[in-house]
C-alpha cells in the first residue's frame, strides 16, 4: 500500500495522469479566445491535478509568466512584459508544453461579472450599470487587457502606473471616440484602464464599445449611456402638492425639489450640504437656473442625485410663469415650466411625503404626539416651506437669527378642526428656505378649544397664506389631552 501511494506521487510530480499519459496544458486568453500580446492575461488549463500546493514555474517564450491566481486545474497568468512575438511561441508547465501566438497588440474588453457589460467604472469609483449609466461629458474608465508596452515599463506581476506608448482608439454606439490615456498596473496586475469623455452628443442607451490599437480592434461590449438631463416635476419641498393643482406653485426663498434623470453624478447620495458654510451653486456636476419675467436666476443647492435636486428658489424671482432647466457636466435639459407664486406654504411632516402628522415641536423643542398632545392656550412651532420671498435673509447660508415675515405682506391662516390657532410669529428659521411659524391655541376655557381638542386625536390642520389664499398641504395634529386634563 505504502509503494502503491509513492507511486500514485511520483507520477503526479512527473506530469503523468494514472493512467500514465501525459499531463496536456492549453492556453487561453480571458475570453476563451487566441488573443495574446506582451503583459496580458491568460488562463493556462491542465488536466494535472495539483493537489500537493507545490509551487509552479509557468514559463512563455523561455521567461517565467506570472501566476496571478490558481486552483486545482486553472491557472490565471500574465504573459511576460518582454515575451517574443510569433506564431508559435512555446508555453510550459508541469514539464510538458503547447505553443500560443503572440502579437504585438490584442486588446480584449474585460466583461462584468461575466456579462455582455463591459467593466467600466465612474470617476468616483462607483461602477457603470443601466441604473447608474455613463453621462455625457463624463469622465469613464474600462477595462482592457493586451495594449502593448507602457512608459515607464511596468514588470511582470508588477503594479503602479504605465502609460501605453500608442493611445488607443475607441468606438462607442458606432462614433469614434479619442481617449484621454490608457494606463496598466494601476488596476491590478496585467489590467489596463482606458480613461475617455462620453461624448456629449453620445446616443442614450445600452451602446456598443470596443477599443483599437495597433490595427487590432477588440471584442463589443456593452456600455449604458445616459440620457441628457431631463425634468419630470417641480414641487414644494413639503407639500409636494402636484403641478396642475389648484393650490400649486413654489414660492420665491422657498426650498423645492426637482424630479427628472440624468440631472447629477450617477450613483451619488443624497448628502445634505452645510448651510452654514455656504450652499453650492453647483453640486456633483448640476446645476438649476429659472427664469421668470425676463430675470434668470441660479438657485443654491441643498443636495443633488441624478434623480433629485433640492434648491432654494431666490427671493428676487419674479412671481409668474417662468422656465426652469438643469445643467449637468455641461449639457441643459429642454426648460420645464415652474409656476413662481408669492405664497405657496408647504408643511413637513414625520412621515416626509407631506401627509399625516405634522412636525410640530412645543417651547421645549419637544415632538408634538399621543403622548404630547396640544392643549387649550399652547404655543407649538409647526415647520415648512414656502412663506415667501424675504430679501432680509439669505437665500443661500444660515443665519444665527431668525428673519419674521410680516403677516401684512403674507397674510396666513390656520385651521385646526373647528378653531384658527393664531399666528405669534412667522418667518425664515435662519436656515436658507425653511420657515418656522408658531401657532397658538385658543385660551382653555374657550368651549371650541376644548371640543377641537376631544372631537379628533389626530385633528385635520390646514394653512391658507398669501393674497391668492393658497392652501398648503393637509396635515394632522395631535390634540388628544391626557384623560385627567378636563
Amino acid at each position: 500500500m505504502k509503494r502503491a501511494c509513492l507511486s500514485i506521487v511520483i507520477a503526479l510530480l512527473s506530469g503523468f495522469s494514472l493512467h500514465g499519459q501525459p499531463a496536456q496544458i492549453n492556453v487561453f486568453d480571458i475570453l476563451g479566445g487566441t488573443s495574446f500580446a506582451p503583459g496580458s492575461l491568460a488562463i493556462l488549463q491542465t488536466d494535472f491535478v495539483n493537489q500537493l500546493g507545490t509551487t509552479v514555474a509557468v514559463s512563455v517564450g523561455g521567461q517565467n509568466a506570472y501566476i496571478v491566481s490558481s486552483s486545482a486545474t486553472q491557472y490565471q497568468i500574465q504573459i511576460p512584459v518582454t515575451a517574443p512575438i510569433g506564431a508559435n511561441i512555446l508555453v510550459s508547465a508541469f514539464g510538458v508544453s503547447t505553443y500560443i501566438p503572440i502579437v504585438p497588440y490584442a486588446p480584449l474588453l474585460v466583461t462584468q461579472a461575466g456579462s455582455s457589460f463591459v467593466d467600466a467604472w465612474h470617476s468616483d469609483g462607483s461602477p457603470v450599470s443601466p441604473a447608474a449609466p455613463a453621462m455625457p461629458n463624463e469622465t469613464i474608465n474600462l477595462y482592457a487587457v493586451g495594449l502593448g508596452p507602457t512608459t515607464p515599463v511596468v514588470p511582470t506581476g508588477g503594479t503602479g502606473y504605465g502609460q501605453t506608448t500608442t493611445i488607443p482608439t475607441l468606438t462607442l454606439g458606432g462614433n469614434q471616440v479619442t481617449p484621454l490615456h490608457a494606463t496598466l498596473g494601476t488596476a491590478g496586475v496585467g489590467l489596463y484602464q482606458v480613461y475617455f469623455n462620453v461624448p456629449a452628443n453620445a446616443p442614450s442607451g445600452n451602446q456598443q464599445v470596443s477599443v483599437s490599437i495597433g490595427g487590432v480592434t477588440s471584442n463589443a461590449l456593452t456600455l449604458s449611456v445616459g440620457p441628457d438631463p431631463a425634468i419630470a416635476a417641480v414641487m414644494n419641498n413639503y407639500s409636494f402638492t402636484l403641478p396642475g393643482t389648484a393650490n400649486y406653485g413654489i414660492a420665491p426663498g422657498s426650498i423645492f425639489v426637482i424630479f427628472g434623470s440624468g440631472m447629477a453624478t450617477p450613483g451619488v447620495p443624497a448628502v445634505l450640504q452645510d448651510s452654514t458654510n455656504g450652499l453650492p451653486l453647483t453640486l456633483n456636476g448640476a446645476s438649476v437656473e429659472v427664469t421668470a419675467l425676463g430675470v434668470t436666476v441660479q438657485p443654491a443647492l441643498y443636495y443633488a442625485t441624478a434623480t433629485q435636486i433640492a434648491a432654494v428658489l431666490p427671493s428676487i424671482t419674479p412671481v409668474g410663469t417662468g422656465t426652469i432647466t438643469v445643467t449637468y457636466n455641461g449639457i441643459a435639459s429642454a426648460p420645464a415650466t415652474i409656476q413662481v407664486v408669492e405664497s405657496a406654504l408647504g408643511l413637513a411632516t414625520i412621515s416626509g411625503d407631506g401627509t399625516g402628522p405634522v412636525i410640530a415641536t412645543d417651547v421645549n423643542y419637544n415632538l408634538n404626539s399621543p403622548t404630547n398632545p396640544i392643549s387649550c392656550g399652547q404655543i407649538v412651532s409647526l415647520w415648512g416651506s414656502g412663506l415667501g420671498a424675504d430679501p432680509a435673509a439669505s437665500d443661500t447660508t444660515y443665519s444665527p437669527t431668525p428673519h419674521p415675515i410680516s403677516s401684512s405682506v403674507v397674510p396666513l391662516t390656520f385651521y385646526l378642526a373647528t378653531v384658527n390657532p393664531q399666528v405669534v410669529w412667522q418667518g425664515r428659521s435662519g436656515y436658507p428656505g425653511l420657515d418656522q411659524i408658531n401657532i397658538q391655541m385658543p385660551g382653555t376655557y374657550e368651549p371650541n378649544c376644548y371640543y377641537a381638542l376631544t372631537s379628533s386625536c389626530a385633528a385635520p390642520l390646514l394653512a391658507v397664506s398669501g393674497t391668492d389664499f393658497l392652501s398648503s398641504n393637509s396635515v394632522t395634529l395631535w390634540t388628544c389631552p391626557p384623560a385627567t386634563s378636563f
